[in-house]
C-alpha cells in the first residue's frame, strides 16, 4: 500500500498491515483520522491455532494504531470527534492483546451511545460478534447531540499482578470526569501465541453496515497515575521543566532539537494555562518537553566563532588561530595544532584568543585547528571541539 504522506512516530504499532487509504494525521491538522474503510464480516479465522477460532470485529479491524503498555500501572485518554460517524460505525479506546477491554461510541439508527465491552478467556470458537461486542448492562450512556467526547482507559497490572483489569471514564467537558460501570476483565496474556503483540493500548474505528464513516482523535495522554488512587492533580514536575526550559539559550543547541523544544515548550505553557481534569493533562506535555530537554542535554554546544590563516613574517610561516567566546559566560579555550597548542583557562563573554603558532619552516601545507571550548550549560559542565580550516601557504617567495 502506497504511503499517504503521514508519519507516525516510532513507538506506535499497527494491529494489521495499515491501510494507508483510510488513515490520514493530515487531513485534519493535530489529529489522527481513522476512516471505515470496509466493513467486518465476522468470518476471519485465527489460521494459527488448530480449531481456526473466529476473529471479534474488534480483531479484524483494520488500522487500529497501538502502543505497547507499560506497568504497573498505566492511563490513557483521547478526545474523538465523532461527527463523521454513519450508522453501524464503532470507534473507541481498546486495552487488549486477544482479549479485550474497551470504550467505545457505537452509533445506530442516528443515535451515539457510549459504552464498555470485555472479552476475557475462555474463547470460544465459534462467536456470535454481535452479543461478545454488545455493551456492559450498566456502562451505557446516550451523547445526544454532542460530537466530542473524551474517554480515558486506566489500566492496573497489580491488582491481582498478572492480570489486567481496565476502568473506563468520560468527559464531555475534560474538567468533570464520570467513571463507566467497575473495572473489567481480567486480561491475561494468550499463551497459544495467536498475538504476537502482547498487551496493547489502541484507538479504532470500524463499521458493521457501511464504509465512509471516519472518527477524529486529538491526543493520547499518558500518566502512570490512576483515577482511582484519588491523588490530588500535581503539576509540580511539568512547572519545573517549563520553568528550566525558559532558562536555556538557543546558541547552545542545534536549530532542529532546538526548535522541537520549543515547540514542546508551547505545548506545556498551553496545557499549564488551561484548567485540568486529569493528570494524564499534566504528565503527558511535562514528559514531552522532559524528552526534549533530555535530547537537548545530550546535543549542548558551546558557541565560538574560530579562523585559522597562514602569516608570513621574516619568511617564516606562522599559523595564526583566533577564538571569540560567543556564548554569555566565561569558558576555557585550548587551540591545539601540529605546531603547538596553548590554553586559555578564562575567556570572557564576547572576548577574543589569539595565537600564532610558529610552523619553524617557509611553507605549512593545508590543514585545520582543533578548538576545544568547556564550560558551564544549564548547569551541566560541556566540551565542545570546533574545527578551523586553513588553506596552504607558502613564505618563501
Amino acid at each position: 500500500m502506497a504511503p499517504n504522506g503521514s508519519r507516525l512516530d516510532l513507538a506506535w504499532e499497527w494491529n494489521h498491515a495499515p491501510d494507508n487509504r483510510y488513515w490520514s494525521l493530515t487531513d485534519r491538522d493535530g489529529w489522527l483520522r481513522l476512516t471505515a474503510g470496509t466493513v467486518v464480516t465476522g468470518q476471519y479465522v485465527y489460521t494459527k491455532l488448530s480449531n481456526r477460532a473466529e476473529l471479534a470485529w474488534f480483531e479484524e479491524a483494520r488500522n487500529t494504531l497501538s502502543q505497547r503498555t507499560f506497568g504497573p500501572r498505566q492511563s490513557v485518554q483521547t478526545r474523538m470527534d465523532i461527527s463523521g460517524m454513519r450508522d453501524g460505525d464503532v470507534a473507541g479506546l481498546a486495552a487488549y492483546n486477544r482479549g479485550f477491554s474497551y470504550v467505545a461510541v457505537k452509533r445506530v439508527g442516528g443515535v451515539n451511545t457510549l459504552g464498555v465491552v470485555n472479552r476475557s478467556q475462555p474463547f470460544a470458537v465459534d462467536l456470535d460478534q454481535s452479543t461478545l461486542e454488545a455493551f456492559i448492562p450498566g456502562t451505557t450512556v446516550p451523547l445526544g447531540d454532542a460530537t466530542e467526547v473524551r474517554v480515558k482507559a486506566d489500566l492496573d497490572f497489580a491488582s491481582p499482578v498478572g492480570q489486567l483489569w481496565t476502568t473506563f471514564y468520560y468527559s464531555l467537558d475534560g474538567v468533570r470526569w464520570t467513571r463507566l460501570g467497575n473495572r473489567v476483565g481480567p486480561q491475561a496474556l494468550d499463551g497459544s501465541l495467536a498475538h504476537f503483540m502482547g498487551h496493547r493500548v489502541g484507538l479504532f474505528n470500524y463499521a458493521t453496515q457501511q464504509t465512509g464513516g471516519h472518527v477524529d482523535f486529538d491526543d493520547y495522554l499518558l500518566s502512570d497515575v490512576l483515577t482511582a488512587q484519588a491523588r490530588p492533580l500535581d503539576s509540580t514536575a511539568l512547572d519545573a521543566a517549563i520553568g528550566h526550559a525558559q532558562t536555556l539559550d538557543a546558541r547552545h543547541y542545534p536549530a532542529d532539537a532546538w526548535a522541537a523544544t520549543q515547540s514542546a515548550l508551547a505545548a506545556a505553557t498551553s496545557a499549564r494555562a488551561g484548567r485540568f481534569g486529569t493528570q494524564n493533562e499534566i504528565d503527558a506535555p511535562e514528559r514531552a518537553l522532559s524528552y526534549q530537554l533530555a535530547r537537548l542535554g545530550v546535543l549542548a554546544a558551546l558557541p565560538v566563532t574560530t579562523t585559522a590563516e597562514v602569516r608570513c613574517l621574516g619568511g617564516k610561516a606562522y599559523l595564526a588561530v583566533r577564538a571569540r567566546n560567543d556564548s554569555n559566560d566565561p569558558v576555557a579555550i585550548t587551540m591545539e595544532t601540529r605546531y603547538g597548542n596553548r590554553s586559555f583557562p578564562v575567556v570572557a563573554s564576547g572576548a577574543d584568543v589569539y595565537q600564532s603558532f610558529p610552523a619553524r619552516a617557509a611553507a605549512v601545507p593545508a590543514g585545520s585547528a582543533t578548538v576545544r571550548v568547556t564550560g558551564a550549560v544549564a548547569g551541566q559542565n560541556v566540551t565542545t571541539v570546533h574545527t578551523a580550516q586553513h588553506p596552504a601557504g607558502n613564505c618563501g617567495g
